[in-house]
Parts: structure tokens; C-alpha cells; sequence
């Protein structure tokens, strides 16, 4: 195996194959060329010289090289002439730290990989569960063990909604703090596979925008059991919640582990209503982080279809992450192209929906754009609930509206707001939008 001293990533512009080679050397520095795997873009890279590629420089030495140095990497590489490289940048390369960062990559390329074969197993795994689970209910079999009550110890009920709940958790063995998810369900096979989806979902999703996924399994306790044992629990944490017990009595219970986050974005537009707590390029700053997971998911051939700030979180100060992914829907893609899907089931939260998931029709990725800019417009300005109904309203039935922001942000987010689709920017436009910059 050949060691190499750094990597050049190829990536965006067409980059045809008789140009292509494995790798070359400046004044005695190896360099191997990595181009990306167009299957699975911006994760995995692979050696692969046997297509045309988009070709996008990045020279992996951070400081070592200055910008014009890069360029002339980029103008010099396909040269024979090592001597004319060996001038043009090697005497300003640190040998020491190039290999250092080479290191650096290895393992983080190692690491991905890892990670990947770690979700697959896991599906396999939960497929398997899944599949006993059946086999047990068909033959009058119960599951009478609960790793839930088992393992974790709740701390807080986190939030309810219609498809399950959120507890705080800390594992009784590792004593790590978690949020676990309960989702109720049906045990017929046509609503559990749908109620399956989130599950699905996250665990093909990696992306610092998004919230991590840990572990997923399934219970099937007797009946009234997980009533009693919820009851429990509301006296246990002195809450009110009552909701926590409604389900059906033979219902399955699929719980997902996932990291815990502070607060979410509900929490923090609601206790800073002030125009000097909204400044702009924080905003904007958070605005990007968004968009960038949205983008991911879209790469993923996924519409999220339920974004709103009580579903993106704080996990730090000045990160935010998205989660839920219960509602998702695949894209359909024919000739590399999106095709609308019929939104048959109006699924979503009404408020922050875009007009073409409000009337149920065709939708797309674009869909999550309009909620996108919604929620812009919600981070720009402080409004009561009256008030922002009002605006999001409004921008449905493209009509105007006076934000009393400055005419740029305006203008932005009347583009990403446009009440048709094809009107509105992709996430990748959002994101070189020079507005944002």
C-alpha cells in the first residue's frame, strides 16, 4: 500500500479520465488523489478512475500553503516537470505538519467508515428484532421484559405529541444523560412500518446539524402493564401530564436513544422578546446551520416535512440541531431529476406548513424551503402568536408584509417564501446566497 505525504480531494468541476492519475510527487512529496464517491457524496471517499467527476480543489494542509501557492497547485498539478512544482511551492511546505494532518485525515476517513458499518448493523439488528417481534405476537407469545425500565432511570418528561413522547434519562450504567423517544404504535404491520420510518431515517443520517442517533429497540409489554408502570412515573415526577397514557392498551412501544440537547429554539424565541436579543448576524449565523442540515437530509433523497423551532434544539450555546425526522418522505428522482410527490396526508404542523403541504398537493424539497424562511422571518423579529400567524399567512397567499427589518432581509426572505416552488432556492443556493455571507 502506498503511503502518501498529503491528499488533493477532487470533487465539483468535470474532470475527464484520460487526466486522471492515482497520484503524483513535487520535489519528493507523494500526493494521492481521492475522488469522491458520487453515490454517496460528501461522506465516503473512494478511489475512482474509471468516470468523469466534478472537480473541486481543496489542498488539506490548512495554513501550511497560502492561497496563491494553492492555486498553483491546482494550475501546476498535471505537469511532469517536478522541478517547475518543486519551485512553485514545495520550499514553503512543513513536512512535519503535512503528515500530521495526513494522520489527521486517515483517521477520520477510518472513523466514518466505522460509523457506517455500525448503522447498518444496528438496522440489521432491529430488523431482526422486528421480525421475532412478529413471530411472537403471531403465536400468543408476550414480551414481558422491558430494557427501558431496565436500564434507564427518567429524569423529566420532555415533551408529548401525537406520535409518542421524550424522556430525560440517565443510564443506569454508564450514567450518561440521554433523551429517549417512546413511539406509540399499532401493532397492525401497515402502521407500525410507517411509525418505523424515523428509525430508518435518522440512523442513515450523520451531520453535525442533525441530532445524533444512538440505539433503537422495541417493547411489547402485556397489557395494562405500561399503564401501571406510567402512572408510576407521574407520581414519581409529580406531573400532570396525562397524556403520557394515551395509547391503546395492545399497543408496541419503539424507543429510540438519542444525544440530549439544553433547550430548543420554542424555549429561546419565547424568553427573548426583544429586538436587541434578535441580532442579525447571530441570526444569520444559526439561520446557516439550519439550512446546511436541511441540505444534508435533502442529499439524502429525504423531505422533512415537520420543521419548526420546538424541533430544532440547542445542544450548545450557538449550535443547533434538528430532530424528529417521524414525518419524513423519500424524494423520488427520475433521469437525476426531482419529481413532486402527491402530499396525500397533510402531515405536518399546520402553522409552519408551505401552501403546497396546506392543500395537500404536490410537494417537494422546496416545501421545506418556504418552512425555511418562516422561520427566518421568526428568528428577525419579535412577534406575539397573533401576529406571526398573521405574517405566515400572508406570505401562503403572497401577499406583502411589514417585517421593520432592513429591505435585504426582506427581499431574502421573500425569495425563499415565494408561494410557487419553482420560484424558491435550493438549500445549496440559500447557502452561496451572498446575504448570508
Amino acid at each position: 500500500m502506498c503511503v502518501f505525504d498529503l491528499f488533493v480531494v477532487y470533487d465539483d468541476l468535470e474532470f475527464e479520465k484520460f487526466s486522471m492519475q492515482s497520484s503524483f510527487n513535487i520535489g519528493g512529496v507523494r500526493i494521492g488523489k481521492i475522488f469522491l464517491n458520487q453515490n454517496l457524496p460528501g461522506r465516503h471517499f473512494a478511489l475512482d478512475l474509471g468516470e468523469k467527476h466534478r472537480r473541486r480543489q481543496i489542498i488539506l494542509l490548512q495554513n501550511n500553503l497560502s492561497n496563491s501557492d494553492k492555486l498553483k497547485v491546482s494550475r501546476l498539478e498535471s505537469s511532469n516537470n517536478t522541478e517547475e512544482l518543486k519551485q512553485g511551492i514545495v520550499s514553503d511546505v512543513a513536512m512535519p505538519e503535512v503528515r500530521q494532518e495526513n494522520e489527521r485525515l486517515r483517521k477520520s476517513l477510518s472513523k466514518l467508515t466505522e460509523e457506517r458499518h455500525a448503522r447498518v448493523e444496528e438496522l440489521s439488528r432491529l430488523s431482526k428484532s422486528l421480525s421475532h417481534l412478529r413471530l411472537s405476537n403471531s403465536s400468543g407469545k408476550r414480551l414481558n421484559f422491558s430494557k427501558f425500565a431496565k436500564e434507564y432511570d427518567v429524569k423529566k418528561i420532555l415533551g408529548i405529541g401525537g406520535g409518542g413522547c421524550v424522556f430525560e434519562v440517565v443510564n443506569k450504567f454508564d450514567e450518561g444523560k440521554y433523551a429517549v423517544k417512546r413511539i406509540t404504535v399499532d401493532p397492525s404491520e401497515e402502521v407500525f412500518d410507517k411509525a418505523f420510518r424515523e428509525v430508518r431515517a435518522m440512523a442513515q443520517l450523520d451531520h453535525p446539524g442533525i441530532v445524533r442517533y444512538n440505539s433503537t429497540w422495541i417493547e411489547k409489554p402485556p397489557e395494562d402493564w405500561q399503564y401501571e408502570r406510567d402512572d408510576e412515573l407521574l407520581k414519581k415526577l409529580q406531573s400532570k401530564k396525562m397524556q403520557l397514557l394515551n395509547y391503546k392498551a395492545n399497543s408496541i412501544f419503539i424507543y429510540i436513544q438519542m444525544q440530549k440537547c439544553h433547550y430548543s429554539l420554542t424555549n429561546w424565541l419565547g424568553e427573548n422578546m426583544t429586538s436587541g436579543s434578535r441580532k442579525l448576524p447571530r441570526m444569520k449565523l444559526w439561520f446557516k446551520q439550519l439550512v446546511s442540515a436541511v441540505e444534508y437530509i435533502h442529499e439524502k433523497n429525504l423531505i422533512h416535512r415537520d420543521l419548526k423551532p420546538s424541533n430544532i434544539l440547542f445542544v450548545e450555546k450557538d449550535h443547533l440541531k434538528i430532530c424528529d425526522m417521524g414525518i419524513v418522505i423519500e424524494q423520488t428522482r427520475v433521469g437525476g431529476k426531482e419529481i413532486t410527490k402527491t402530499n396525500t396526508t397533510g402531515s405536518g404542523t399546520e402553522e409552519y406548513m408551505s401552501p403546497e403541504q396546506l392543500s395537500m398537493s404536490a410537494l417537494n424539497t422546496k416545501s421545506d424551503v418556504f418552512t425555511l424562511g418562516l422561520i427566518f422571518a421568526e428568528l428577525c423579529i419579535a412577534i406575539d402568536y397573533k401576529k406571526k400567524v398573521e405574517i405566515f399567512d400572508n406570505y401562503r397567499r403572497a401577499l406583502p408584509n411589514k417585517l421593520h427589518v432592513d429591505d435585504e432581509t426582506t427581499a431574502f426572505i421573500s425569495e425563499l417564501t415565494e408561494r410557487n416552488s419553482n420560484h424558491r432556492p435550493t438549500c445549496q443556493e440559500i447557502l452561496n446566497d451572498s446575504y448570508l455571507k
